[in-house]
């Protein structure tokens, strides 16, 4: 993989994230009654339908290491297949691209990536589907707006006997196969990762995403239900807000003002609590977060970050566009829900396979 210029990078996707963002609270707005908490529904990644209770329900799981290692399938036929996502603005849903270029690469399949500049809202989403299976398509990857608002987009797919792979953010429809990761496993993860990181235990502060996003309120349950198991630690205040670094900021000052000596912080995301945003004053707090970007990698490098989960959009976008090849060339393929490793990440797993697996070069980008 080509050498990273990461802070480059990482700077120009953080102004596309927040621009993306501000976009996302125009067109889905949802009050909250806490003034902690965000006033609209902001798409992040994450897993289909959960319960709290039991996560995901996976027909299959692989590890980090055969997710690394998964074969690409080579097309039996001049197949056109399309990855339909909410928004190519942001590292998360470029870095999906890639790897589903990767695989259209590997395949010998043609590869067409739509998303939109912003984000988009669930009926813009279905028109671009509609326009690709006007357009004769093969089969379809699917990174849906929304669970229930994106699932006739599988139903008039399925109608044409397009098969279709949803990745990222379930959707509402057993018609298509599902890859991805389990939120209220990764919640539970991080929690892991925090009580290696501070044995010793006290109160802290958990940065929830907005409090309408299932993917977040799971990381947030899975977190709050693995430290419960240890008594030594407990939770200070649990905030809520979009997936905006000011409004993040904004509400971790207010936390702690009422508890002023934190012990540890978490956030669902890093984007929620940059850590370049951070008073100096609690520099040396252990912070654990997701996603495994190159903003998190300089401040790992630099310790404001301890330790993270990655969040494998390349590897959505690369098994994705596989397992849709092997439906098309009519090979057996896994049925229900496929799921994705949560695996935790520090400053020694930098430069490692499993770390530069969540990565795509400074050369790649999706239009």
């Amino acid at each position: 993989m080509e050498k990273m210029k990461r802070l480059n990078r990482a700077a120009r996707l953080a102004l596309a994230l927040t621009a993306t963002l501000a976009l996302a609270l125009a067109v889905s707005a949802c009050g909250g009654s806490d003034s902690t908490t965000g006033d609209a529904t902001a798409q992040g990644d994450g897993g289909e339908s959960q319960t709290a209770a039991v996560g995901l329900e996976c027909t299959e799981t692989y590890s980090a290491e055969e997710m690394i290692a998964y074969e690409v399938p080579k097309a039996n036929d001049d197949y056109s297949v399309a990855l339909l996502e909410v928004s190519l603005a942001g590292y998360y849903y470029q870095a999906m691209a890639y790897g589903a270029q990767l695989a259209a690469d590997e395949a010998g399949v043609d590869l067409t990536v739509l998303g939109g500049k912003g984000y988009q809202d669930p009926s813009q989403q279905l028109t671009d589907a509609q326009d690709l299976i006007n357009r004769g398509i093969d089969g379809l990857v699917l990174a849906p707006v929304d669970p229930r608002g994106s699932a006739a987009i599988v139903d008039n797919a399925d109608a044409k006997g397009i098969p279709v792979v949803n990745v990222s953010t379930g959707v509402e429809n057993d018609k298509a196969l599902k890859l991805l990761q389990d939120d209220y496993e990764q919640g539970q993860t991080s929690a892991r990762a925090l009580i290696e990181l501070a044995p010793e235990g006290g109160e802290g502060i958990v940065m929830g995403g907005p409090e309408n996003g299932e993917w977040s309120n799971l990381r947030v349950q899975g977190f709050e239900d693995e430290l419960a198991k240890h008594p030594e630690f407990e939770i200070a205040a649990v905030t809520h807000q979009d997936v905006d670094p000011a409004a993040g900021l904004a509400n971790f000052e207010s936390a702690v003002q009422a508890n002023p000596d934190p012990k540890w912080i978490y956030s669902v995301y890093a984007y929620i609590l940059t850590p370049e945003s951070i008073p100096s004053r609690y520099s040396d707090v252990p912070y654990v977060t997701t996603a495994y970007e190159p903003l998190v990698i300089g401040a790992l490098e630099n310790g404001s970050i301890d330790s993270t989960v990655a969040n494998d959009p390349v590897a959505m976008g690369k098994m994705g566009v596989g397992m849709l090849v092997a439906q098309l060339n009519g090979e057996e393929v896994p049925s229900g829900t496929v799921c994705l490793p949560n695996t935790p990440l520090d400053k020694s797993d930098i430069g490692t396979p499993v770390a530069d697996f969540e990565l795509y070069p400074e050369s790649y980008e999706a239009q």
